[in-house]
């Protein structure tokens, strides 16, 4: 029984204590390469460009606008509930009054060309 067989169905030995032969620590912050929203159902997806740790995740940090710049709506939320199916994948659902607060308002993700 063991952790992988080869080719002919024999399991590997495992060695215990073994070091690494090469270490390259992560210092490559991850970014954010796109988000959906998905209005039907409150939530947005979050995708980013390695793995992200879930447990950092502050949705009370996310501010949606209507531009890119000189935007004249801003809403940051509340809070919402998060999941993590996919390592560099993020799923928020958005508040009862983080949604409320959206579908109020006439100028914020009303189309793609009002959600920044």
């Amino acid at each position: 029984n063991g952790f992988i067989l080869g080719t002919t169905g024999t399991p590997a030995f495992l060695v215990s204590g073994l070091a690494a032969s090469v270490y390259i620590p992560d210092f490559t912050r991850p970014t954010l390469v796109s988000y959906d929203i998905y209005l039907s159902s409150m939530m947005a997806v979050f995708t980013f460009s390695e793995p992200v740790d879930l447990a950092t995740f502050d949705p009370t940090q996310v501010t949606f606008q209507n531009a890119m710049s000189a935007s004249t709506v801003k809403y940051t939320l509340t809070g919402g509930t998060s999941y993590q199916h996919v390592y560099n994948v993020i799923v928020l659902m958005f508040t009862l009054s983080d949604e409320n607060t959206i579908k109020a308002s006439p100028d914020l993700l009303t189309s793609i060309n009002k959600t920044f």
